[in-house]
């Protein structure tokens, strides 16, 4: 079966013919793996670039452990994703993650309270996601390690202060220091093909403080200027307004898929879900439990648990949030 890669794909391969570094060469992989086509002509190619992308992934760690200076942003990714918050003193973020985690970091009326990355993690249904409280952002000056840091995770909260008559200029300024650093924040899927060394990073935006004076003046200012680019969701930290909104969007946020496998004759453990990137293949969850799978692979039987039957899957079917998946080999 022909491949029928799309024009796009040829240029982006153009570009890893061009790339310098193994940082770039990692990105435009990650880039040619999500425009490839999935069906069986394209079978080899993709297990090809998962095995490139892998072994670059090895090169960068390699070449970070004998550059390595200690870096306190350079976090281990943790649960079915990372998320970082960012945002300028005292727009809460440290209360947020508090509210949303077991963490338990210093909170003060006064600026700069977060110095270093505080952790911790948020469970949502069945996975549980690491959230990122980031040191705040000022003028003047942004600590590259930390955007650096940034860029490494899977996504973003923005984060603002609904009782700050200066919430619009913080939102411009926050764009402007993701876009210095060749971050472009979305929701929605980016259609313009970005230059190498540029990075999409999927952002959404949070209004604390909705308990405080004039918040809801400001709260649809804000929502006017952004119009409809990300998603905005009001909350307050002191009442506990929309916390649990929040969880979900965020869970939304990381656009991952809850797989559940079944053994022949047993049920599905609905306990521990196989978390993937939504576009995987049922070809990457057989990688993702055992690399031999995927040789022998011939497909899957998608199993609709209430009516107690199943119906046969390509090894190239898309796997959907909730999917019973039992593979046949």
């Amino acid at each position: 079966m022909p491949a029928n890669l799309p024009p796009e794909y040829k240029r982006t391969e153009e570009k890893l013919r061009r790339a310098k570094t193994i940082e770039e060469k990692i990105e435009i992989v990650q880039k040619l793996i999500a425009l490839l086509p999935k069906h069986k002509g394209t079978d080899k190619l993709y297990a090809d670039l998962k095995r490139k992308l892998s072994k670059l992934k090895e090169m960068a760690e390699e070449e970070r452990r004998k550059t390595a200076r200690y870096d306190p942003f350079l976090i281990k990714k943790s649960g079915a994703g990372q998320v970082v918050l960012l945002g300028f003193p005292n727009s809460g973020k440290s209360s947020i993650l508090k509210a949303l985690t077991n963490s338990n970091p210093e909170i003060a009326d006064f600026p700069f309270t977060t110095v270093k990355p505080n952790l911790g993690m948020m469970e949502f249904e069945n996975v549980q996601i690491q959230l990122v409280d980031l040191p705040p952002i000022h003028r003047g000056h942004v600590d590259p390690l930390m955007m650096n840091a940034v860029r490494r995770s899977d996504g973003m909260l923005l984060i603002f202060d609904a009782g700050n008559d200066e919430i619009l200029d913080e939102y411009e300024y926050i764009l402007k220091v993701l876009r210095e650093r060749k971050i472009e924040p979305y929701w929605d899927r980016i259609e313009d093909e970005m230059d190498v060394g540029w990075i999409g990073l999927r952002a959404m935006i949070v209004v604390n403080k909705m308990d405080r004076d004039y918040a809801e003046e400001r709260f649809e200012m804000l929502m006017e200027f952004v119009n409809s680019r990300f998603p905005v969701v009001p909350i307050s930290v002191v009442e506990g307004r929309n916390l649990e909104e929040l969880k979900r969007k965020i869970f939304e946020l990381l656009d991952i898929v809850r797989v559940y496998s079944k053994r022949p004759g047993k049920p599905p453990d609905y306990e521990k879900p196989f978390v993937l990137r939504r576009g995987s293949t049922v070809l990457d969850l057989a990688e993702e439990i055992h690399k031999e799978f995927s040789k022998k692979l011939k497909g899957a039987k998608l199993w609709d648990m209430e009516r107690r039957t199943y119906r046969f899957v390509e090894r190239n079917y898309e796997m959907k949030d909730g999917d019973v998946i039992e593979l046949v080999i």
